[in-house]
């Protein structure tokens, strides 16, 4: 393809691993080659560092490296930090800024979300939301920070398959504190996403089982 051609995604033979100019690449119109390419690379890696790069994958185009401590206190996350390091190191997709990881370019962080099946895909943002929730779900503190959107959010891409009613009024709750959050950074689309994502977990009969958290 044409970035091949002009030399600006190219294979090194002496770093044993595919190398771009990612300036000369976001500066272009890159079709769905490059994702095919990236792909391809991310299929060839360890199993370890495809699991790595999908839980990075679901936060979109950068994690903080505290986020993911916080996931490896679990045995499913254990190991997520050790080998996004080894890839920043040896396959180049992801860059370290700070104490985050970053994915070098959308359509590399593109890629890999979109290797995770679909329904996997649901399963992994659940994990990884209620997780993070876990001391937040077994206290009655309900107040919003940034872990706890991220977690929130984590969830909400998957409400369709929390299934455990006791999950449902924490679940609210965490939405409702995350809309009067938005309202006051004076975000009104984001603040009434919230609302219908507490709903959405309240379920239909949430105006009988929780009608003092419907009610507020």
């Amino acid at each position: 393809n044409s970035l091949v051609s002009d030399k600006e995604l190219q294979y090194s033979l002496v770093e044993a691993r595919w190398i771009w100019d990612i300036d000369a690449v976001k500066s272009k119109s890159v079709d769905v080659s490059v994702a095919e390419i990236m792909t391809r690379k991310v299929l060839h890696m360890p199993k370890e560092y495809q699991y790595a790069l999908s839980v990075a994958s679901c936060f979109g185009m950068r994690v903080g490296e505290e986020i993911l401590q916080l996931l490896e206190t679990s045995k499913t996350f254990i190991g997520l930090v050790h080998s996004l390091d080894q890839i920043v190191m040896k396959e180049g997709m992801i860059q370290k800024n700070g104490s985050s990881f970053v994915f070098q370019h959308d359509l590399i962080q593109q890629a890999v979300y979109n290797l995770i099946d679909s329904k996997e895909r649901d399963e992994l943002h659940y994990n990884i939301g209620v997780e993070l929730l876990k001391s937040i779900i077994t206290s009655t503190d309900y107040s919003v920070d940034r872990t706890s959107l991220l977690a929130i959010d984590q969830i909400n891409v998957a409400s369709s398959i929390v299934t455990e009613a006791s999950l449902r009024s924490p679940l609210a709750l965490l939405n409702l504190s995350a809309s009067q959050h938005m309202i006051e950074l004076a975000k009104p689309v984001s603040a009434l996403l919230y609302v219908r994502h507490g709903l959405r977990h309240l379920g239909p009969e949430g105006w009988v089982s929780n009608f003092d958290v419907c009610l507020r």
